[in-house]
């Protein structure tokens, strides 16, 4: 059957009182006038309307019989490749729908209920259209079945409009729950003890500061919306290169002990940062995450430095109670074996025994130093105040030093009296380790001035003038502190002590201690003690 006679068929259902099948009983020229007019008419009809109408035949292997010229514009497909491809329209259909629309199809052959569908048709060019399609199947007076007749609407609009209403629906439920996410984030992160920042862009824009984040800012209320570098200017330089580096790998990056804060270290604040990459509905976020570590680190390198020096003291000490100890043993082995021979002699006698009581005395006082040491940590160094004239204590102390250096000349300036009430013995240790100091750091012999004199109406001033090797600029601040040596061990003896211990002494009293570098070399030490007043 070709398509002009699938419209004859139509067009004879639509003329009145036209029985389908009596045509060839009936063929008197009047109605054979009415059915081609009936033909016209019903042909110009179904061809202007929006819609796509189609006769198939459902016997003798036979399908489409008639499909109206809308198909080309619908599909691409010509009303001449519709209809000689039985299969066309079931090729044509999604593969998502094609399962639902064959299960309709069946049920209307099989039981004659109306078939009803939309679904997705593939055109020629690949793309989508949604089609409402309506059949029914249509039988003469005695129920037999002649064909199945049909139409189809292109409903695109409607149900792409319908997909773009449902799919904002799905996008405000998405960013609804991505804000309620989001406002779940920051309550979480709010109450961390870190510094937590959410920046975006690249240019670190801030999002939120949480409370300690807020802190850092020295009370700055205006951070959001702020370039990071801008509001934490302290931190720019070390977290920019951090903050690009995970943009651009977007992997995290995490810095232990990252150092804040003035060059000199005076001020420097220490913190373990992480940053990683985030994203949300409007794009990437950077999370920085800050904790404070200053007093850890701190913490730390004390320990550290207490070990050093422990370490440093116990070699020092080791050697300098090693000397005093190996020249006793020397000493003693000599002695004996001259005991041994008969050889009495009573100056070398003499001589042996000075020797032994010099490294005593020496040995004696490594130890008072480290006992002096232990009471001023735990607390239990007291001090036994009486007024003393310091006058005769400093000529003494001068005279028993100039007796053991012939190579250094002391020059003493005293006052008649100057009485302060202090611990004697006390401030003999200080003005000893004074003398022994200035004697110890000139090793080549020259001038030693010790000056006492009344200072102001409230102290009395102690100063002790060397010309000797001086101290190292770098090393002028830590000379008060335990265990330090300017310069070193080496010949120079010492706990690297008696400095340390002066101090404490000196400040026990009330009173200050200082050093001065003159310019034309050696140091000068001032000690400064509270008067009878």
């Amino acid at each position: 059957m070709t398509i002009e006679d699938g419209l004859a068929t139509l067009a004879s259902l639509a003329s009145v009182g036209v029985e389908l099948g009596a045509s060839n009983t009936r063929a008197d020229e009047p109605l054979e006038q009415s059915r081609l007019l009936a033909a016209v008419r019903y042909r110009t009809l179904i061809e202007q309307i929006p819609a796509v109408t189609f006769l198939a035949s459902l016997s003798g292997g036979k399908n489409e019989i008639y499909v109206s010229p809308q198909i080309e514009s619908l599909l691409g497909f010509t009303q001449e490749e519709w209809v000689s491809d039985p299969v066309l329209w079931y090729r044509q259909t999604h593969p998502d729908d094609r399962d639902r629309v064959s299960q309709k199809f069946g049920a209307l052959c099989l039981t004659g209920a109306p078939f009803r569908y939309v679904a997705r048709v593939i055109t020629r060019g690949g793309e989508a259209v949604w089609v409402h399609a309506e059949a029914r199947l249509v039988r003469d007076e005695e129920g037999q079945l002649l064909f199945l007749q049909g139409v189809g609407f292109d409903v695109s609009d409607q149900y792409r409009a319908r997909e773009a209403h449902e799919e904002l629906i799905r996008e405000q439920a998405a960013r609804a729950e991505a804000d309620r996410e989001r406002d779940r984030l920051r309550e979480i992160l709010s109450g961390l003890p870190a510094a937590i920042t959410l920046l975006r862009g690249p240019e670190h824009t801030i999002e939120f500061l949480n409370p300690v984040a807020q802190a850092l800012t020295g009370g700055n209320t205006d951070a959001l919306g702020k370039p990071f570098r801008e509001v934490f200017a302290e931190f720019a330089e070390v977290s920019q290169a951090i903050f690009d580096q995970v943009l651009s790998t977007g992997q995290p990056v995490s810095a232990r002990e990252l150092r804040i804060g003035c060059p000199d270290g005076q001020l420097a604040r220490f913190f373990n940062f992480i940053c990683q990459p985030l994203s949300d509905d409007r794009g990437q976020l950077l999370l920085a995450h800050a904790v404070e570590v200053t007093e850890l680190v701190r913490a730390r390198r004390e320990v550290e430095e207490a070990l050093r020096l422990r370490d440093e003291f116990l070699s020092i000490a080791s050697h300098e109670l090693r000397t005093p100890i190996a020249t006793l043993q020397v000493q003693a082995q000599l002695m004996t074996r001259r005991a041994h021979r008969g050889d009495v002699d009573a100056l070398r006698i003499q001589e042996a025994f000075g020797v032994v009581n010099g490294q005593a005395a020496r040995l004696s006082r490594l130890v008072h130093q480290l006992l002096d040491v232990s009471r001023l940590e735990t607390g239990k160094l007291e001090l036994e105040r009486e007024t003393t004239d310091l006058v005769p204590l400093v000529d003494q102390l001068v005279a028993n030093t100039q007796a053991t250096c012939a190579w250094h000349t002391i020059d003493l300036e005293l006052p008649e009296s100057l009485e302060a009430h202090v611990d004697a013995l006390r401030v003999e240790q200080v003005i000893t380790n004074l003398l022994d100091n200035a004697v110890k750091y000139s090793p080549n012999g020259g001038d030693i001035q010790v000056v006492l004199a009344r200072g102001d109406d409230e102290h009395a001033e102690l100063s002790v003038r060397d010309h000797g090797l001086g101290i190292p600029p770098e090393k002028r601040a830590d000379i008060f502190e335990r265990f330090y040596q300017a310069h070193g061990s080496g010949s120079r003896s010492g706990l690297g002590l008696g400095l340390y211990v002066s101090r404490q002494i000196v400040e026990m009293h009330g009173g200050s201690i200082c050093a001065e570098f003159p310019m034309d070399g050696g140091s000068r030490f001032v000690v400064r003690l509270p008067l009878n007043t």
